[in-house]
């Protein structure tokens, strides 16, 4: 809540209607947008999360079978977007560690925010120093790529024709 008698000011930003979060693996938007993510779905946003990578090496345990991991996290993903109160989840299953900045990467986002129409995107910060897991980076990259190529016609005319 804000002071109305304060000069300072506000870091509560309008409610949007529609919301997209793009990260690069499971638990990536609960832990950067946790709170934001809540907020907005309690006060009456539909918010998405795009998972771009299948979260196959989210492990310490050499152990683990890797197909397994990925339906694990794939359900712990869909338990923290309906906890936030967030409305679905889409998965691109890139390969974790290996997600590349490619124009096939930016087409697909482009075509989820083309079909979800966000008024707001948030994702990882591409230019954010120290930024050490590739992933992060990658998804960052996309994420910028992808809204620009989105609200351009020019990007990707075969989803155009596609709906």
């Amino acid at each position: 809540m804000t002071d109305p008698t304060s000069d300072a000011p506000s870091l509560d930003l309008p409610v949007p209607d529609r919301a997209l979060v793009i990260v690069a693996h499971p638990d990536d938007a609960e832990f950067q947008d946790g709170a934001t993510l809540a907020k907005w779905a309690r006060a009456g946003c539909v918010v998405h999360h795009l998972v771009l990578t299948d979260g196959s090496k989210g492990t310490w345990d050499p152990h683990k079978d890797p197909a397994e991991l990925v339906e694990e996290r794939r359900d712990e993903q869909r338990a923290a977007a309906t906890a936030l109160g967030g409305t679905g989840v889409v998965f691109l299953d890139w390969v974790d560690g290996e997600l590349p900045v490619s124009t096939t990467g930016r087409g697909q986002v482009a075509s989820v925010i083309r079909r979800l129409q966000p008024e707001v995107v948030i994702g990882h910060d591409p230019w954010k120093r120290y930024r050490l897991h590739p992933d992060h980076h990658a998804a960052g990259r996309l994420c910028v790529e992808a809204v620009v190529a989105a609200r351009d016609p020019g990007f990707h005319r075969d989803q155009l024709s596609a709906g």
